[in-house]
């Protein structure tokens, strides 16, 4: 359950990733998220993640 997860920053940098839940807007501390160089469309960033969560900041390159 990734809403459970309890950090400021969240690397996810380098792996194959092709999908990004929708629950990870609810974690009550993320403020970055990065995501570089995976196998993510701009539309598997969930809009809520964008609209209705805490994050300030989201590395999206190479993707």
């Amino acid at each position: 359950q990734i809403q459970a997860i309890q950090v400021d920053e969240l690397n996810l940098n380098d792996n194959r990733i092709a999908k990004i839940s929708e629950h990870i807007r609810l974690c009550p501390r993320l403020k970055t998220l990065r995501i570089d160089r995976n196998n993510l469309a701009l539309d598997a960033i969930p809009a809520g993640l964008l609209t209705d969560s805490n994050l300030s900041l989201l590395s999206f390159e190479g993707n």
